[in-house]
């Protein structure tokens, strides 16, 4: 990498206006230290917003990218000349090349710790983690987002470098300064895309690591646990002492108890989210999981009304202690209250199932999933049942099952299936019966397509499934298919929405080509003449259609 980027090449590449920019950025400090993997030297730089930049090499030529728009074009940015200088630097003061793969430094009980020959603060640490959870502009948009957390990323990165050369302890509280600014981030980020989970579990993951290899005190981490669980809107430390069981011993799980009692005595039968009460008595759940004691579990729970996911708990618990015949009576029960809601009792049916097999009761647990079925069909649980017994004729019963239910059931508007001439469905329309989608769903995984097709004639079905009857059966009945097409086509311009015409035109021409394969082009060029009619004032579409160089006229 040396050759490929040293000082006089980067200024070749950059220019001399970019190379001063570069240099000004280092100077400035505004480059976090770059992190080298497989042969690519990564780091964040902290500009308008903070960017990703990344050197290598390849056929023994320098190559990069940078987040910035200014590097779009495959230029050589300022941002670029600053993390390649900083690479050049570190690589020529071999005392700092460990240190140079970290992010700053490392920090024991007494605030410091030594990395390689250097000596590093925590307060150094501290900043660094601040300033990867910074927004300059104070909000960090859908966006931004994926940038933003591309740079706590690489931040983690070098405290798991660090827990590697041998700092457990100072990574554990930088691991939690870190969450508490991730906490404080969700205010100020819109995680539509799920950043803030995926950097919460990293952290999360890397704290236990941590602490399992460290040095702290018991009683002392159960303090730190409370604090951060009961101080959280993210879940990094939900039920905290089941996961840190093993590291809090006896003696951290005893004082994990003592410090939440206070809380636990205000916590009523209805925990909410708004009053706080919720966490506390999530937190009390981790403390009996992490007893191993059913009883204390049993005892956490009893102070409301436990639900399934509860009792799923519970009776892992019992049985877990050998207590299998209390384990089967409590989620029984459990499913027994929750028949109608069957989906609210899947994890735990899936366990009892388990346990009823162990001792042989098979007919026992065939009845529990066709229970599920005939209170709530679909086709993941007809497929639980073929799992179960596959020797039994579960299509004919099941098929059976749901045509009973639908006879008594409104039947579907009377333009379905769609004719060529079929105005598009509208949302006056009633709704698909769950059990007619569950009809048709299983008689296509069984590759029983005419018949799905005309059970939905008969019961009807959901949009999504149209559309998937319509994919299936476009090899033996095209003109079917366009006639469905042709109907989703008109719904989707008929919303007014100029994002989705694409996903319309997109339908048009699929019309186009089974048209053509039908011998019958007609069809499509006269639905063309019809869109164009009638939607001639909407713009975007007619860009959208004249895009594909489609006649204008017949």
């Amino acid at each position: 990498m040396d050759p490929l980027f040293d000082a006089a090449r980067v200024k070749w590449l950059a220019g001399v206006r970019s190379y001063e920019r570069g240099v000004g950025y280092v100077q400035e400090r505004r480059v976090e230290p770059p992190v080298e993997r497989d042969g690519r030297y990564r780091a964040i730089v902290r500009g308008t917003v903070p960017y990703v930049v990344e050197l290598w090499a390849a056929d023994d030529q320098p190559r990069w990218s940078c987040t910035c728009p200014a590097a779009e074009d495959g230029s050589f940015c300022k941002h670029c000349v600053a993390v390649a200088l900083s690479v050049l630097s570190d690589s020529k003061d071999s005392g700092a090349t460990q240190a140079s793969t970290l992010v700053g430094g490392g920090t024991s009980r007494a605030g410091r710790a030594s990395i390689g020959n250097d000596v590093l603060s925590l307060d150094v640490w501290q900043r660094r983690i601040d300033r990867a959870f910074f927004s300059p502009g104070g909000f960090v948009s859908y966006y931004e987002a994926e940038d933003w957390a591309d740079g706590i990323h690489l931040m983690i990165d070098s405290l798991e470098n660090l827990y590697d050369v041998g700092h457990p302890d100072a990574v554990a509280g930088l691991v939690e300064h870190a969450f508490r600014r991730a906490d404080e981030s969700a205010g100020y980020v819109d995680d539509s895309g799920g950043h803030l989970i995926d950097v919460t579990e990293r952290l999360s993951g890397l704290h236990i690591w941590a602490c399992s290899k460290g040095t702290v005190e018991p009683v002392e981490l159960a303090a730190r646990l409370v604090e951060l669980e009961l101080n959280s809107e993210l879940e990094g430390f939900h039920r905290a002492a089941a996961e840190y069981a093993d590291v809090l011993g006896p003696a951290g799980i005893a004082e994990y108890r003592r410090l939440l009692e206070p809380h636990w005595r205000n916590v009523g039968p209805n925990a909410k989210w708004s009053d706080g009460s919720y966490g506390v008595r999530q937190a009390m759940v981790g403390w009996a999981l992490a007893t191993g004691d059913p009883d204390a579990l049993i005892e956490v729970h009893s102070r409301g009304k436990p639900g399934p996911h509860d009792v799923l708990d519970i009776a892992v618990a019992l049985k877990d202690a050998g207590r299998a015949d209390e384990a089967i009576s409590w989620a029984k029960r459990c499913i027994a209250q929750n028949r109608g809601r069957p989906g609210m009792t899947d994890d735990l049916r899936e366990c009892l199932s388990c346990w009823l097999d162990e001792r042989g009761e098979h007919a026992a647990v065939v009845d529990l999933f066709w229970q599920a079925f005939v209170a709530e069909p679909s086709v993941g649980r007809y497929r639980r049942l073929l799992d179960k017994t596959p020797a039994h004729d579960w299509l004919e019963r099941c098929v059976g099952e749901l045509r009973t239910k639908l006879a008594s059931q409104p039947r579907p508007p009377a333009d379905w299936p769609p004719t060529a001439h079929s105005s598009p469905p509208t949302l006056t329309q009633p709704p698909v019966p769950h059990d007619a989608t569950a009809l048709v769903e299983i008689l296509l995984f069984e590759g029983l397509a005419d018949a799905a097709w005309d059970a939905a004639a008969e019961f009807g079905c959901g949009p999504t499934l149209r559309l998937t009857l319509a994919r299936v059966r476009e090899q033996t009945h095209p003109l079917d298919a366009i006639a469905v097409y042709r109907a989703e086509a008109l719904e989707i311009i008929g919303r007014k929405r100029p994002n989705h015409y694409r996903s319309a035109v997109d339908l048009m021409a699929r019309i186009r080509r089974l048209a053509d394969t039908a011998a019958e082009p007609q069809r499509f060029t006269m639905f063309l003449q019809q869109v164009r009619a009638e939607h001639k004032r909407k713009s975007r579409l007619m860009a959208e259609i004249d895009e594909r160089g489609w006649p204008t006229s017949a």
